[in-house]
């Protein structure tokens, strides 16, 4: 049955088995092999490691992410011998040696998450958790009313994806108006996800919430992190059965092989229509390992210059790691993804991949061991990087820190406003 774990993994593991071992294309006992050792590993790692008795965590999402675009993905991209760009073969051996940087990376997770999970101790923060349910929505209508004005009240924005920096070039004031809109469009959602957190509920306000975060945020109109880092929290606190272990898996494996490729439809319809497309693990949508694999093999080490331009995401000349990547290899196309992986290489070389893997294994066991005890500023924070940590997987690291930079911000207004008015109401 489905609720029965030794089952379904049993079922997991010789489907893994499986996929990596089809009968057709290019075949190599070696390279097969780790594929599905990596495999095998991020399913162990969903179904044997600590956990806080809910169905979603860091940690799910992390192994979710390794298995499809570490296994699932680059053995189909073996087996029919694919390269998104250029006019090269990719060797055995390198698929060897990335494959081995990769599993010896994973291993090093399982191990450093479950060591950490049981070494830290239950924290709990002390932040105030009065909210009041007026403010909230005027905060909310705020807002809006003010994102709608920066936009121009241009219904397209609100509708659709603009072209890339069709946005930073048509807000009123500027840098200055961009730099607001990127953080005060997710104030709305911030108020909702505090609302739902909170002990008292009206279906009136959430239903008033709610549309003022459909109308900011609408789906199509966001890029997939964003997509995820926002919806994937709702679905999760509108529908409880998403609390179940094997529900969420169920979500999230979908979004991956359903919503991620097709999202990607949505792109730039102001400027070239409604392109329907869906392509699956043998498009560049999953190019995750391949780029990875194409950065050790050219040894692209930057010495940590690529970390401090992610930290300082508004330097007019930083270029993202795909970017670095690209031009080296002779790409035409530059704006690729890095993994998380890859940027730890990029930075440090080896070293690199080891450190951004101790330092994602104790990140995500912190929070899953303790976001339960977290004050609802933190809890939303944590609800927020159950989607959006698939971005920063899939990278790049400059991007991720960018989006991540106005979430908080938005969070940040949220909590101070309500803090000074709290204040303001005990001196009145």
């Amino acid at each position: 049955m489905l609720n029965n774990k030794k089952t379904f993994f049993i079922t997991l593991l010789l489907f893994t088995i499986v996929i990596g071992f089809l009968p057709f294309g290019e075949f190599n006992i070696i390279v097969q092999l780790l594929f599905v050792s990596i495999g095998i590993t991020s399913i162990s790692g969903v179904f044997f490691s600590k956990n806080n008795g809910h169905g979603y965590s860091l940690n799910t999402v992390y192994w979710l992410f390794n298995y499809t675009f570490f296994f699932i993905a680059p053995v189909t991209q073996f087996k029919y011998s694919t390269v998104f760009q250029g006019d090269f073969l990719i060797s055995n051996q390198l698929y060897i040696n990335s494959g081995l940087i990769i599993l010896l990376a994973s291993l090093l997770y399982l191990f450093s998450y479950n060591f950490s999970y049981s070494r830290f101790k239950v924290i709990r923060l002390r932040v105030f958790e009065t909210l009041n349910s007026k403010l909230l929505l005027y905060l909310s209508i705020s807002a809006s009313i003010l994102f709608l004005f920066l936009i121009k009240f241009n219904i397209q924005v609100v509708l659709y994806r603009p072209p890339s920096g069709w946005l930073k070039l048509n807000t009123l004031y500027g840098n200055l108006g961009y730099a607001v809109v990127s953080v005060i469009r997710y104030i709305p959602f911030f108020c909702l996800l505090f609302y739902l957190l909170s002990n008292v509920k009206s279906k009136n306000i959430i239903l008033i919430l709610l549309a003022l975060t459909l109308i900011i945020t609408f789906p199509i109109s966001l890029s997939r992190g964003i997509l995820a880092g926002l919806y994937l929290p709702l679905l999760i606190l509108f529908f409880p059965v998403f609390n179940k272990k094997y529900y969420f898996l169920g979500l999230f494996f979908i979004s991956i092989i359903i919503f991620f490729p097709l999202a990607n439809s949505f792109r730039d319809m102001t400027s070239k229509g409604f392109n329907l497309s869906y392509s699956l693990f043998n498009s560049p949508h999953f190019d995750a390992f391949q780029n990875f694999m194409l950065l050790v093999n050219e040894k692209i080490v930057t010495n940590g210059k690529q970390l401090v331009d992610a930290i300082f995401f508004l330097k007019d000349n930083r270029i993202g790691s795909g970017h670095i990547l690209g031009e080296q290899v002779g790409f035409t196309f530059f704006n690729i993804a890095m993994p998380f992986l890859g940027e730890g290489f990029i930075n440090f070389s080896y070293l690199g991949v080891v450190v951004f893997t101790l330092f994602i294994s104790f990140l995500n066991s912190f929070f899953d061991k303790n976001y339960i005890n977290f004050p609802i500023p933190f809890k939303s924070i944590y609800f927020v990087l159950i989607g959006f940590e698939f971005y920063i997987l899939r990278g790049d690291l400059s991007s991720s820190v960018k989006k991540m930079t106005g979430f908080i911000f938005a969070l940040l207004i949220v909590v101070f406003t309500s803090y000074i008015f709290k204040k303001l109401n005990k001196k009145a």
